[in-house]
């Protein structure tokens, strides 16, 4: 064997051994750190699925403030939620392969391409706007900044 492969062998083989060694010290540490602070870990995970909640009902009352304003204000909650509205392409994919081969456009169905051009009206498809619900990053509420209490 080339002596030199084999120095590079005997390396790697090394590496390899000192990475399984520091990956198993690592994972120890982790499972010893996450029983220490299992109230905690827990904590968060509830206080996580409380705010993806309150984000959830804030944006479904923001659709639906838009979507009750007979002006379709984009700016429902200055500082508190804006709508974006994003093109949703909705098609068949066995019809839209079927007029992809029928156009020459491929064997497999692009769907980015297939897309573009349902957005651009050359295939068929449709484009409909949905609003979007965006909530600012750090919400202005004047009420909450003049109190020094944490939210519960």
């Amino acid at each position: 064997m080339n002596e030199q492969l084999y120095a590079i062998a005997v390396e790697v083989v090394k590496y390899r051994i000192s990475l399984a060694r520091d990956k198993a010290h690592l994972s120890d540490l982790q499972q010893t750190f996450n029983a220490e602070h299992a109230p905690l870990i827990e904590h968060l995970q509830k206080l996580n699925l409380a705010v993806q909640g309150a984000e959830a009902d804030l944006r479904k009352a923001t659709i639906t403030a838009y979507l009750a304003d007979p002006d379709h204000d984009k700016q429902v909650a200055p500082g508190i939620a804006t709508i974006r509205e994003m093109q949703v392409i909705g098609y068949d994919p066995g019809k839209a392969l079927a007029w992809a081969k029928e156009h020459g456009l491929a064997l497999l169905l692009d769907t980015k391409t297939y897309e573009a051009l349902v957005k651009a009206g050359q295939a068929p498809g449709s484009v409909v706007v949905e609003p979007q619900a965006a909530i600012a990053r750090d919400i202005k509420l004047p009420k909450l900044e003049a109190q020094t209490g944490e939210i519960a």
